[in-house]
This record gives C-alpha cells, structure tokens and sequence, in this order.
C-alpha cells in the first residue's frame, strides 16, 4: 500500500472533478467521498458521494449540537438525494451554506460536464429542489465555500480555458458567473477561506510553481495571481488543504514527493509566503486540518495516516513549530487508511474533530454499514485526540472501540 513506501501513490486523494477515471483508488473499490460542512443553527453536515458507473449523494445532518456524547449528534439513517430523469450527480460533489441559511450542494452532470445544484426549501429540512443547471458552461473539479458575506459559492476548471470558474448565488436567486484571473490550471486547484472570511483560489500552473488570487472585499477579484512560496511540485491527485491561523494568515499543506513528507507554508504578514518546510516526517496516506479556537488557545490541529495508523501533530503558541499529541488508535487496525478520507471541523465549543470514512468490514460484533463504509468521528483538545473513534450515529453492537 502507500504509508511509507517509495513509490508513487497514484490515487491517493478523494477529489472529485466530474471524470470516473480521476482516481484509480476511488473507482476500483468504488467512489466514496466526504464533505463536513457546519449548518442551519450550527448543525454539521456530513455529506457522501458514492458509486462506481453512477453515483448518489446521500447525508446526515446533525439533529443536536451537544457537544458531550458527539457520536449522538447525528441520525443513524442516511438520506439519499434521488436522481431525476434529467439531472443526476456525476463524481463531484461541493456544499456550501448561503446567508438565508439553506444548504447548496454541488455536482456535475455526467452526460454534458455543466455545474447543476440542490438547495433545501427552508433550512434545516430534508425537503430539497429539484436539481437544476447553474449554467451552460462545461467544467470539471467542483469546490465550494461561502464568501466572506455568507453567498454560497462554487468553483469549477473551464473545459474550454482551463482557468478556474466562479458560480456566486446572489440576492435574487440567480448566479454571477466569471473566469478568474490570467492563469489557467492545469487540473489543480484549491480554494482556502482567510481570517478575514476572504475566499482565496490556489491553482498549480504549468510549472512546480503554486499561485494564489484573494477576492476583494467588494467581492470581485484581481486579474492577476501571485506567487505562493518557493516551488514545490503539486503531483495530480493529491490533496492540497488550507486553513487559516489565530493570525488570520492562511497555512496550506501538500505531500511532497521529493522528500516523501507532508510540507507546509503560510502567509508571513508582509505580502508573502513563507518557504515550505516539513511538517511531518513521514509519508501521509491522507490527513485533515482543523483549529481549535478555544480561548487562549487557537491552534492548528493535523491529523494524518501512516500505513493503518493515525498520528497527530499541533501547532505551537509561536505558530511556526510543531508538536506531535496523541491520537486514539484507528477503530478497525486491520484496514489500510490510504483509501479513507479525513475531514477536520471545529465544535460549537471550540475544540476539534476529525471525520473519517472507515471502513467497518471485518470487525468484531460489526457488520458493514452503508455497503463498505461508514462515517466515524474522534473529538478534543489541541493537546490530546485521545478520545475514542465513534461512528455517527451507527450502531454499535457488542463492540467496545476505546480499546
């Protein structure tokens, strides 16, 4: 498998981008990806693209933001989106929250490659549109957010460019639709929220080198990308992830192949970048950010996978050194973690957690859920993810996981 070893880990990441070829890992054991995104009245969202040929999305959704009994937080059931006879998902999924508090999920229609979407009727239901087209034009690799103004928003490559697209909702329904700045992607890119709630796009051009454009606060956008760092290889497929820190400077993280460790860079406060450096020693199979933003505390949290371990490591008070803590052990140590996912969140009381899609095949007293997979989260502090894994909210039969 990947962990450690030498050579390249086709595959490895969980991007989805509109083609069924995109991961060798994803459509040989069958498409499965996550996406945690915090709602209506501070609820999470879990959100899952599965399939192989076709795909569905289904989710939960929190049904209480108690912050004790986590694994509690969410239904056992899964909902599924229903496909319609014109619009059904392809392998992309996005979902972003907008400012009248209505979740917007995100695909690509698999026959014609154009953005389609759903939106709860009132937030916090399970009553959804019906899918329909964003627009016309044919894109590929689907991310989302919410600006700094709370717009739900998505970003897609143009089929025809190759520069990345912006699909904005606006006040009166309808979508602003622009090409972005004067690069154009290879296949690569990224979108990374600022302190300040500024969305910032980060593309691999044709080079080793990584650029970045941050919207203005009127919400437009510069014409021209600049330089992030010194160059470092992004190699198709791997997951490039950004967060910012209690300085409202943004830390992105890469695995890099010429040195076989995760790396990291941040904004250093004077309009640049500092240099990459290792942030682990090691190989990741896969790893998630998050921050815990409790008083006096505020620091990035790093969770990773080696072989069929996780690891931890924080972030010191001088935010440019790092720690490892400890993690609680994988729930299923028989299962290599470089097919899974992990999606970092923050808690409605400050302290962090890590969401991951492992699988229950094998286990004690567990049956598979879900067909292969189920959503497990592990909670805590920056000093300790000690606490056990849980699934969200599925059984837990005779077995105890806190071993």
């Amino acid at each position: 498998m990947f962990g450690c070893s030498r050579e390249i880990p086709v595959g490895v990441s969980t991007k989805t981008d509109g083609n069924t070829s995109a991961s060798s890992i994803l459509t040989q054991y069958g498409s499965k990806t996550l996406k945690v995104v915090n709602g209506y009245q501070n609820r999470y969202y879990i959100f899952s693209l599965e399939g192989t040929d076709s795909y569905q999305i289904r989710y939960k959704r929190a049904v209480t933001t108690q912050h004790a009994t986590r694994e509690f937080t969410w239904p056992e059931a899964w909902a599924t989106m229903e496909p319609t006879e014109s619009y059904s998902p392809g392998f992309a999924l996005g979902a972003a929250l907008h400012f009248s508090n209505q979740m917007f999920v995100f695909s690509i229609h698999p026959s014609n490659s154009r953005l389609i979407f759903r939106c709860e009727t009132s937030p916090g239901t399970n009553s959804w549109t019906q899918w329909a087209e964003v627009a016309s034009n044919q894109i590929s690799h689907v991310i989302s957010n919410s600006t700094s103004w709370g717009a739900a928003a998505a970003f897609g490559r143009d089929a025809s460019t190759g520069k990345v697209r912006y699909f904005q909702r606006t006040v009166n329904n309808s979508w602003n639709n622009q090409l972005l700045g004067n690069r154009a992607t290879d296949g690569e890119f990224e979108v990374v929220k600022k302190g300040d709630g500024r969305l910032m796009v980060i593309l691999k051009g044709s080079s080793s080198q990584l650029y970045q454009l941050t919207q203005n606060w009127n919400g437009s956008w510069p014409s021209t990308y600049q330089a992030v760092s010194n160059s470092i290889y992004w190699y198709p497929g791997m997951d490039l992830k950004g967060i910012a820190d209690n300085a409202g400077r943004v830390n992105l993280f890469l695995p890099d192949l010429s040195s076989f460790t995760l790396k990291w860079c941040k904004e250093n406060g004077y309009g640049g970048w500092t240099n990459w450096s290792d942030v682990t020693s090691e190989w990741p199979s896969t790893f998630g950010v998050a921050k815990d933003v409790q008083p006096s505390v505020d620091r990035i949290v790093l969770a990773y996978s080696i072989g069929n371990e996780f690891k931890c490591r924080r972030q010191e008070s001088n935010l440019t050194s790092w720690t490892d803590i400890v993690m609680k052990d994988n729930p299923n140590s028989s299962q290599e973690l470089g097919y899974v996912q992990i999606e970092g969140f923050t808690w409605s009381g400050g302290d962090v957690g890590f969401i991951s899609n492992i699988s229950t095949a094998g286990m004690q007293c567990q049956v598979p859920i879900d067909g292969f997979w189920d959503a497990w989260v592990i909670s805590g502090t920056y000093t300790s993810l000690n606490n056990p894994w849980r699934l969200c909210g599925g059984p837990y039969y005779c077995f105890e996981y806190d071993y």
